[in-house]
């Protein structure tokens, strides 16, 4: 695990080739938390989540690039009881009132996360890229996309514009999970032995790989929504969308 770690750190600043050590500044932090919930908010770049062991230990590294002559980013971490945050902040860097900010300075950060917190996280248009945790997860993001593998616990996604890609590996909860849009894509794969049961709705193109039933509302939004059982169908799942494409897909390998 920890040769992962260092493997992806070095991925991570290999990104700052073609800047200048003004423009780019890289930071890494780590530490034991006594919090049992992670919230981790992004509004200026891409938020990786990987996996990051038994122990009760965080670490985030991250890459800031300052694009603009008047704006800089910090990253902040804070811990109270129960949450342990962690955030980006925007300060003007000079007093110069001619030079405006040019919206390009942005910040990406990966997050390794032990297991059993439960991890929010949201963004504005950057993605959030989620490989091998074992929390219970939540994701919000207004345009940017939701790329979802290898997730042991619950899962709700919810975007504006943006699409989400999951793939659920374990689906016996008691609790639905939700995955949810206005106008973004959904694609969901699960395992033809899941115990699933799918109620989904779109004003658009509906897609299973599993037989479904279908059922069209007229002067409505979303107009269609169709029930989809495999097996036992004792998991719930929910696929809302008003105007993106929705896919309850069949994933044979995990």
């Amino acid at each position: 695990m920890k040769q992962y770690h260092l493997y992806l750190i070095a991925l991570i600043f290999n990104l700052s080739i073609g800047y200048s050590q003004e423009q780019l500044e890289k930071k890494r932090w780590q530490g034991k938390i006594n919090a049992k919930s992670i919230i981790v908010n992004n509004q200026y770049g891409d938020v990786r989540l990987r996996y990051g062991g038994d122990e009760d230990v965080v670490e985030y590294v991250a890459m800031i690039q300052h694009l603009d002559d008047g704006e800089s980013l910090s990253l902040k971490t804070n811990e109270t009881k129960n949450v342990f945050y962690i955030s980006t902040d925007k300060e003007q860097r000079n007093n110069n009132d001619n030079k405006k900010p040019m919206g390009k300075t942005r910040v990406d950060i990966t997050v390794f996360v032990p297991k059993n917190k439960t991890v929010k996280v949201q963004t504005n248009t950057g993605k959030v890229d989620s490989k091998g945790l074992k929390s219970n997860l939540t994701i919000r993001t207004e345009s940017g996309n939701i790329k979802v593998r290898k997730h042991h616990g619950l899962l709700n996604t919810t975007t504006n514009t943006g699409n989400a890609d999951i793939v659920l590996i374990k689906n016996d909860y008691a609790q639905p999970q939700k995955f949810e849009s206005i106008y973004g894509n959904i694609y969901v794969s699960v395992s033809d032995k899941s115990n699933i049961h799918a109620s989904i709705s779109s004003s658009s193109n509906i897609i299973s790989d599993f037989s479904l039933k279908m059922t069209k509302h007229q002067n409505s939004e979303p107009n269609k929504t169709a029930e989809i059982k495999i097996n036992k169908a004792n998991s719930k799942i929910v696929l809302t969308t008003k105007r993106g494409d929705l896919a309850l897909k069949e994933h044979r390998k995990f």
